[in-house]
């Protein structure tokens, strides 16, 4: 009896447990749909930079923005707009972008940004499953940087560098714990890591060619607000080598930081289409692609959508990169040494190594849910002692009693009488329970 009291209160708290996480993990993906955290003004045209046209590139732009231009003209803008739009992360002087991708609907966020001047850049991603039970399995960071555009430094930190995405309102947006320093790479050697095309200013990994233009595809011009509008289509269509081609990288990457080793062999595009905004002298302003697909492995595949924001003036960057609590927790003397986006990159750079141990939501609940299962256990097993070293008589009464009533119960539903027949006084237990045996073997017989 004892021993399903204490099952009965285990499966009781188990039930309980479910349903804490199941609302803590719903209450996490409403939230996030609805603040996605990155609510930044928009960078301002960056007028003094020269043009980032090339060759024939303004020409062809030019052409597929008449009014009487063909499928083909305007998929050639396009496509050679975004390769102007790709070149200008590379050859701009200063910049910082801002990303955030959401995917699977708040099952995974991506909080990040990259800053550059000169030949030096830092970048970070954070990456975090608001899901307790998924959030040490799944989440990790990204953090990748270099000084002098010769020796570049990169790690893939696990969920124990803590990455935090929701609700991150202030730059930068993502925060985590440098439990590791990166290791050092040739360039060669981080772009194995790193699985880009050319260089890891990209816009992204995806190889694009005319080939992959879509006739959908869109772009026109705002006069007032300096910007080409484009709308990339992808044409999904196309043979399985030529995709393949196509998300070669981005395929390979997602295979080496896979969660539980969940490996595929190919995937299958439903759609990918980026819109995005340059500036008239070829600066990528904003860029928001969504994408969908599968693979032949059904743990493997992805709904996203992914927003990246670029910024090129230096005292929007300084007044962006300021707020980031590394910096606002120095004091007022170490902050006056920092001049320059330079500063903030060579400081992120040289961070120092953080043991410090955080407690996710789940190590929480375990750690609560342990502590009352151990409770009851040693309440449970302190009564038992108590009652059979005789430090408990009233219970031990009561549980007698209550053990004779149920042999009575017994007895009665099986007919055997409760006194004896001579002397009219009622059986001894032990009488009435041997009583009950020899009528279970009689009825055997």
């Amino acid at each position: 009896m004892q021993k399903r009291n204490v099952l009965t209160v285990c499966c009781t708290f188990v039930v309980v447990l479910l349903l804490c996480m199941t609302l803590f993990a719903c209450d996490k993906k409403d939230g996030d749909v609805q603040n996605h955290a990155l609510n930044l003004e928009e960078g301002t045209f960056p007028s003094a930079l020269p043009s980032n046209f090339q060759g024939e590139e303004s020409a062809t732009v030019q052409q597929g923005l008449q009014q009487g231009a063909s499928v083909d003209e305007v998929r050639q803008a396009v496509f050679a707009m975004y390769n102007v739009a790709n070149r200008s992360r590379k050859t701009a002087d200063l910049s910082l972008m801002t990303q955030h991708t959401n995917a699977g609907e708040g099952f995974m966020l991506f909080q990040g940004f990259e800053l550059k001047s000169g030949n030096a850049w830092y970048y970070q991603l954070p990456t975090q499953s608001p899901y307790p039970l998924l959030e040490s399995m799944i989440s990790y960071t990204t953090l990748a940087y270099t000084l002098n555009s010769e020796t570049f430094y990169f790690a893939h930190l696990d969920s124990t560098s803590h990455p935090v995405c929701k609700d991150q309102d202030v730059f930068p947006y993502g925060t985590f714990i440098r439990n590791k320093n990166p290791d050092a790479y040739s360039f060669e050697e981080y772009k194995e890591h790193r699985f880009f095309l050319d260089d890891q200013l990209e816009l992204c990994n995806m190889k694009f060619s005319l080939e992959m233009v879509d006739e959908t595809s869109e772009i026109s011009y705002d006069l007032e607000n300096h910007v080409y509008k484009v709308k990339l289509v992808t044409n999904c269509t196309l043979d399985d080598d030529t995709m393949r081609e196509w998300y070669k990288q981005a395929f390979n990457e997602g295979n080496m930081y896979a969660p539980f080793n969940a490996k595929c062999t190919k995937r299958h595009y439903y759609y990918w289409i980026a819109e995005f905004e340059v500036w008239e002298n070829g600066y990528i302003k904003f860029l928001n692609y969504s994408e969908k697909w599968d693979s032949d492995n059904s743990l493997v595949n992805s709904d996203a959508i992914s927003k990246f924001k670029f910024f090129y003036d230096e005292d929007e960057i300084m007044a962006l990169v300021k707020q980031d609590a590394r910096f606002t927790s120095l004091d007022e003397e170490q902050q006056a040494e920092f001049v320059s986006p330079l500063s903030f990159i060579e400081f992120y750079s040289n961070a120092p190594i953080s043991k410090q141990i955080v407690l996710l939501d789940w190590h929480i609940i375990l750690i609560v849910f342990g502590s009352v299962i151990f409770a009851v256990i040693v309440v449970v097993v302190g009564v038992e002692v108590a009652v059979k070293k005789g430090r408990l008589p009233k219970l031990a009464a009561k549980r007698a009693e209550n053990k004779r009533k149920r042999l009575e119960k017994k007895n009665q539903k099986k007919g055997i009488p409760q006194k004896d027949k001579q002397h009219g006084d009622e059986l001894p237990v032990e009488e009435i329970q041997e009583t009950a045996e020899e009528k279970e073997s009689s009825d055997e017989e």
